[in-house]
């Protein structure tokens, strides 16, 4: 039989589920695109920008470290180094912990190797920091001149303000950025129908 042997009507029904079939096809294809979209954006957030924060954050307490040692070395009484000694210790430890949490969110062999990289470049690092605190433990102390009361006084304080500053908006960003995350989630969610 050919085309032009059916009825009108019927000629109207293929059409119409040809075109049907093809609508919903076009819109399956689109669903799943739009998954992988979203799937993508939640490994965006998830997994690299969270890891991004946290090696950030280690490092900035490594600078902390660093900067406690500056403050042992140039302490001009007990009371200030202990202080010193005290902060390297927290700053170590932070450091330490979020480097814990960032290893599994490197998930790349590249990734993988940076971080064994990392290990045995941070236990270098710790060691070489354990002999300044005893070297700087056995020193005498700095003697107060007006370089260290401006660095103490003025200097540092605005330096405290400014990464207090930076660090602010730092974490800004990570909210911004979970929030769009969550707001793709919910409009992948909404518009797919998924629950």
């Amino acid at each position: 039989m050919r085309l032009s042997d059916y009825k009108i009507n019927t000629k109207l029904i293929i059409a119409f589920t040809i075109v049907a079939l093809i609508g919903a096809s076009l819109g399956a294809y689109a669903i799943l695109n739009m998954k992988r979209i979203n799937d993508a954006d939640t490994r965006l957030y998830a997994q690299e920008l969270v890891g991004l924060s946290l090696m950030k954050e280690a490092n900035f307490e490594r600078q902390r470290m660093i900067v406690a040692i500056r403050d042992a070395l140039i302490a001009t009484d007990a009371a200030l180094r202990d202080d010193a000694f005290t902060r390297i210790g927290k700053a170590r430890e932070q450091s330490q912990t979020l480097m814990n949490q960032a290893a599994p969110l490197f998930s790349t062999d590249e990734g993988r190797a940076g971080m064994a990289k990392l290990k045995e470049e941070w236990s270098g690092y710790l060691a070489s920091v354990t002999e300044i605190e005893k070297l700087i433990k056995v020193s005498d102390m700095a003697t107060s001149n007006p370089a260290l009361v401006y660095l103490k006084g003025t200097l540092l304080p605005t330096s405290n303000q400014t990464g207090a500053a930076m660090t602010a908006l730092s974490k800004l960003k990570e909210v911004e950025a979970k929030e769009v995350s969550d707001g793709n989630d919910a409009l992948y969610q909404q518009r797919s129908g998924a629950r």
